[in-house]
């Protein structure tokens, strides 16, 4: 039983289904893909493969080594392995389930078998965990106790308090403040995702019934409130007067007071540091969300040697909470601020993108990272993300990007 995963739910589902069969006196020998040589499978019969897609069908972080060995290996090593595949994956993007459909592939190019077809989950597809119980159950030869049940949690109901835009006049879409009040006793991490039900307009669930949006969460419990940033995207064509589903009605239509269905979601893959360890925020836009909680989880902690890159547009207009960046810098808290404008250009600011900042800091990066420090990154996979992955292996090389995964020190939450 292997895993690929980026949130921690392809764990915790491969977790519990050798668990069941387990039970059903199958002898099952669970195996992160993260340190995992694809050479290894040859000494298995079966393998069940439970894949998560990150972003437009890539490989989960800790799993992009496994991946390229696995296009790397030729001939049909594998002939003769049977192999199930639950692919996870999210239908909002184009490239859904893409990662598990791609893995399924390469096996079967190198001789694997498949012991029945791919099964695919969008988000917490409870017929989808249905169908992979009912595999399981065939594999096994008994019956399985249902697969998923803790995925799928109820919604709770939160309320809308408080609604601030925070770059009035911005060329890259007006960006607010979402603070929303929940039950008494609710508790998250920091780079927790928040998880909404979008709704049109008019307040009615949007179709499908339940088509949730996922949110970084950029408060503490110990604030008082679930804060989110929240760019409110248009579409040409789209419902709610153009804007987006869920942004829309976050930014918009929602009235103050209106319910809010919300679940919380643990991120382990993005947990914060709360250790005497160096750390590097780097981000971008609605992104400095997840940054911003864990910058005030660690200051809760007391933990300084911390160094944020935030990248926006114009200085005029995007200073995303600039009062508490700033304060954090002048009290220490922030060893380094680099504020990157990629609209700007006049009057001596600079006109550049974050990735490019890093690049021209490779030294300081360098001495960040041989002390130790963990790279966080949080905003657009296009662009930024795929920006910041290209600096780091020129820096690196591919040994030691690799390495710097395998320890679990470049951890990314972007979209």
């Amino acid at each position: 039983m292997a895993y690929a995963s980026q949130s921690g739910q392809a764990e915790r589902l491969a977790l519990e289904s050798a668990r069941a069969l387990q039970q059903a006196s199958v002898a099952v020998d669970v195996q992160s893909l993260e340190q995992f040589d694809p050479a290894q499978l040859r000494q298995y019969a079966r393998a069940l493969i439970v894949a998560s897609t990150f972003g437009e069908g890539e490989a989960p972080d800790g799993t992009r080594r496994f991946a390229r060995l696995l296009q790397q290996t030729a001939g049909t090593p594998l002939a003769g392995l049977e192999v199930g595949m639950l692919a996870l994956g999210d239908r909002h993007y184009s490239e859904f389930c893409g990662f598990g459909h791609a893995l399924e592939r390469q096996l079967r190019a190198l001789g694997a078998t498949p012991l029945f077809p791919l099964i695919e989950v969008d988000k917490h597809d409870v017929q989808a965990l249905a169908d992979w119980s009912q595999a399981l159950a065939r594999c096994s030869g008994s019956a399985i106790d249902a697969i998923g049940v803790q995925e799928t949690a109820a919604y709770a109901d939160w309320r809308l308090t408080r609604r601030v835009l925070l770059n009035p006049g911005s060329v890259g879409g007006e960006l607010y403040e979402i603070a929303l009040a929940g039950p008494a006793g609710a508790i998250w991490e920091a780079g927790a995702i928040a998880e909404i039900i979008a709704c049109n307009a008019d307040g009615t669930d949007a179709q499908p019934v339940h088509a949730p949006r996922s949110y970084s969460i950029a408060s503490l419990p110990s604030d008082g409130e679930l804060q989110l940033l929240v760019r409110q995207e248009r579409h040409a064509g789209a419902s709610n007067e153009g804007r987006g589903l869920a942004s829309g009605w976050l930014t918009r239509f929602a009235p103050l007071g209106a319910t809010i269905r919300l679940r919380l979601q643990a991120n382990p893959a993005f947990a914060p540091a709360l250790a005497q360890v160096p750390c590097i925020y780097i981000g971008n836009g609605s992104g400095l969300a997840g940054l911003r909680s864990h910058l005030r989880a660690r200051q809760q902690a007391g933990l300084g040697r911390n160094w944020l890159l935030f990248g926006e547009r114009q200085q005029s207009v995007d200073s995303i909470c600039g009062a508490e960046l700033e304060g954090w810098l002048a009290d220490g808290h922030l060893a380094r601020l680099d504020r990157v404008l990629s609209r700007d250009g006049a009057d001596g600011v600079q006109r550049e993108y974050v990735q490019e900042r890093l690049r021209a800091c490779s030294g300081e990066l360098r001495d960040w990272l041989q002390q130790g420090a963990i790279v966080y990154v949080c905003g657009s996979l296009q662009g930024m993300a795929a920006g910041i992955d290209a600096v780091l292996q020129e820096v690196l090389g591919q040994a030691g990007l690799d390495a710097l995964l395998a320890a679990r020190r470049y951890r990314r939450d972007v979209y």
